[in-house]
């Protein structure tokens, strides 16, 4: 089957993690957009990691990513809830830092003046118990804005498989770079061809690039690098 194939390099990713970046946000409503002109696919999404860490860790990392951005375009908000749970390892668990990514991104959007508190004034502006706490439905309605920042959403019952690719199929270019997510969309009658070995890519594995090598059409978007000035440690964002 003809596959067509977008992705985005850049910044998507933090080293290590599976926190999508609101430097990746502006660019998926064009990867959404290709659903809509190729409403019949089934759609694979595939994550990849930068070179430095061993494969035990790079391999499931990048599975994690390709997840994630499936729960991102399905405007899934418990799904990345989860990433804080105290089950997931600390060194890949979500908290301070990614609520305040969030909120900073949120309240660039808005527009809204922040009084005293980011994470106080969210939670007042929304209705919340205003306790400093960045608890679980704090975090539920904060992902949901995060989430809705793109303004869109992927259908319901579109067909979607993530798998990981680890550190095997570099571009040659920067660590950032390679911290990419891919979506391929194969006809939907048809399904993932050749299908995936496993939900990672074994060593050795050319699946991905007989994927690639189906391409028909081939659409790349690069994400920025801005920073966003988040004060890691400061206690309103809560619990690391």
């Amino acid at each position: 089957p003809q596959v067509v194939l977008g992705r985005i390099q850049g910044m998507l990713f933090d080293t290590n993690r599976a926190f999508l970046l609101p430097s990746a946000l502006e660019h998926l409503p064009r990867l959404t957009a290709l659903y809509a002109d190729h409403p019949e696919s089934a759609l694979l999404i595939v994550g990849h990691t930068d070179t430095t860490g061993e494969p035990e860790l790079n391999d499931p990392l990048s599975l994690e990513r390709a997840q994630s951005v499936a729960a991102f375009l399905r405007d899934d908000a418990k799904a990345w809830l989860a990433w804080y749970e105290p089950s997931v390892p600390v060194e890949k668990r979500w908290g301070a830092y990614e609520d305040g990514v969030m909120l900073t991104a949120v309240f660039e959007r808005t527009g809204e003046t922040v009084d005293g508190s980011p994470l106080r004034h969210f939670q007042r502006s929304r209705g919340l118990e205003p306790d400093g706490s960045a608890g679980p439905d704090t975090r539920e309605v904060l992902i949901a804005e995060y989430m809705a920042l793109d303004g869109t959403t992927l259908p319901d019952g579109v067909d979607i498989q993530a798998h990981g690719c680890g550190e095997q199929f570099p571009l040659g270019t920067d660590d950032a770079h390679e911290r990419r997510v891919e979506l391929l969309f194969f006809p939907k009658s048809l399904g993932v061809l050749p299908p995936a070995s496993g939900d990672t890519a074994a060593p050795g594995d050319e699946t991905y690039l007989e994927w690639q090598r189906r391409a028909t059409e081939t659409l790349d978007f690069h994400a920025g690098n801005r920073v966003h000035g988040i004060v890691i440690d400061d206690p309103v964002f809560g619990v690391a």
